[in-house]
């Protein structure tokens, strides 16, 4: 099956558009929600109304004039050369977007994708952070709508999304702490102890049927300052499975990150929970190095070595956490280390399979033919 292209206009927050079943599913909220770490009852904000010349207009949800649905304006083609973005060309401090939320600092123009900026949301008076997608970029409005009803402690919340002035736009959580790839290397002792945090996210954005399909170090983040919250971010990429569906076979498999993406979702366009699992496999070895495993390889064996199940592995890794990483990154996704695994290793117990290894469909596998 194959992601679908909305062509209707998606469904505002505040209105009913299906809640997921699982943990952490909350009826629909409205467009603005303050997440307080502290608070688990996650309250909308309790401003008084505005009067109708003072009130911020709504969002704009869909832009009528924009009937451009085509997968390839809808997330970021990361094999494709980037266009060149600077300084001279980003939103000035106090810039307004969308008649809410003022720019207070911009953050990267490295992205392909977006620009990322701190602002204000003058309707709740929280910090925010908001991602203006460059022109003729758009991400998948289906799992933005599903997205938007999802609170869980693990993940950094969508708040907001929109179109201004053609371009989309998404509002996010702030964390504090920045991403995890400003703070490299971690040692095992600091992974492990993040990793449950970690796979809780998954866990909950999985049961709601979201797939990040993106893991990596900068889409981790702390939402405090000491570090001791990590959370998962940036849904730029995500597919959403069906509630029938483990796995899905998707038609933009070409979004992706080489470096943490599983052998399936490159040669298969296939995808499911285990194809995060693979990508955190390869984060943690990355934010143990404090650079990426294949860094310095070129494409075809970076390839080479996702297809044959020789990820270069950290030098003087203990026998534990190399039991942990051989899991997350096994070939064949059937035999591949999932959540019931990584939690039965975070408690020191055994470890049960989801399947037993076939030497054969293994062997098949790494016989697939890759290319640049």
């Amino acid at each position: 099956m194959t992601d679908q292209h909305p062509e209707q206009p998606p469904v505002p927050p505040g209105q009913s558009a299906g809640t997921p079943d699982g943990p952490g599913a909350i009826p629909p909220v409205r467009p603005t929600v303050v997440f307080d770490p502290a608070r688990q009852d996650h309250a909308t904000a309790d401003t008084p109304p505005a009067s109708a010349d003072s009130a911020p207009h709504p969002t704009l949800r869909f832009d009528p004039t924009d009937t451009n649905h085509d997968a390839a304006n809808r997330a970021t083609a990361r094999f494709e050369p980037e266009a060149t973005y600077s300084f001279a060309n980003l939103l000035d401090i106090g810039e307004w977007i969308a008649d809410r939320y003022r720019v207070e600092a911009a953050l990267s123009v490295q992205t392909g994708e977006a620009e990322i900026y701190q602002c204000l949301d003058t309707v709740s008076g929280d910090r925010c952070i908001l991602k203006l997608y460059h022109p003729r970029v758009r991400p998948k409005e289906d799992v933005l709508n599903h997205l938007v009803l999802l609170r869980h402690p693990c993940i950094v919340a969508l708040r907001d999304y929109g179109i201004w002035k053609g371009r989309f736009f998404e509002v996010m959580d702030y964390c504090s702490g920045g991403s995890l790839d400003t703070r490299m290397p971690f040692t095992e002792q600091q992974l492990t102890r993040m990793l449950p945090d970690l796979v809780q996210g998954l866990r909950f954005l999985h049961n709601a049927g979201i797939i990040h399909r993106d893991i990596k170090p900068s889409n981790l983040f702390f939402r405090d300052e000491e570090g001791h919250q990590p959370v998962i971010g940036d849904f730029g990429i995500s597919s959403k499975l069906d509630r029938e569906e483990n796995v899905r076979r998707t038609t933009t498999a070409q979004f992706m990150t080489l470096d943490y993406a599983a052998p399936e979702l490159i040669d298969g366009k296939e995808i499911s929970e285990k194809t995060d699992y693979y990508a955190l496999g390869i984060t943690l070895i990355h934010l143990l190095n404090g650079r990426s495993p294949f860094y310095g390889m070129d494409v075809n064996t970076i390839l080479g070595c996702h297809f044959r199940g020789r990820v270069p592995m950290p030098a003087g890794i203990s026998g534990r956490f190399s039991q942990l990483l051989s899991g997350l990154l096994r070939v064949d996704p059937k035999t591949r280390w999932g959540y019931a695994q990584v939690t039965s290793w975070l408690r020191g117990e055994p470890v049960v399979e989801d399947a037993a290894p076939d030497s054969t469909a293994e062997s098949a596998v790494k016989k697939v033919p890759y290319r640049s």
